[in-house]
């Protein structure tokens, strides 16, 4: 839980990061996408994660889990809590996410960012996961 509040923390740097870096015109642009990315972040990636990254490690079919749905209370094999291991790898994915959307400054428009942050969390950090989750196994 430590990691998720000093990763989340980091945020408010990456807003005035990406701020400095602005043009004064984009500079509520990129406020309200720095805002927005963690909101649509939690979304999608609550919609896919279990989909996309934690259903392939487990073995459990498609239909489980949805939006932590019937969710146990210990992700299986670990002993780590499911919501502790969701929230950390939802700071992770949203972060990604904001990185990527400090290279875009000024390159793509509002609509443009939400987008690959939509793409991002909701598919593409999810499979990268799977990758870490896949290893457990030994």
């Amino acid at each position: 839980m430590a990691a998720f509040f000093g990763n989340f923390a980091m945020q408010a740097g990456f807003v005035m990061l990406e701020v400095g870096f602005a043009r004064k015109r984009e500079t509520v642009n990129v406020l309200m996408e720095c805002i927005l990315i963690p909101a649509f972040a939690g979304y999608y990636f609550t919609l896919s994660v279990m989909r996309l990254c934690l259903v392939p490690v487990t073995g459990l079919s498609v239909t489980n889990w949805f939006f932590l749905q019937g969710t146990p209370d210990l992700y299986p094999g670990t002993g780590v809590p499911v919501i502790a291991h969701w929230i950390f790898q939802y700071a992770f994915a949203d972060t990604c996410s904001t990185i990527v959307s400090g290279a875009m400054i000024g390159r793509t428009g509002f609509r443009g960012d939400i987008l690959y942050s939509i793409g991002i969390t909701g598919f593409i950090y999810p499979i990268i996961a799977t990758g870490h989750g896949a290893r457990m196994d030994g």
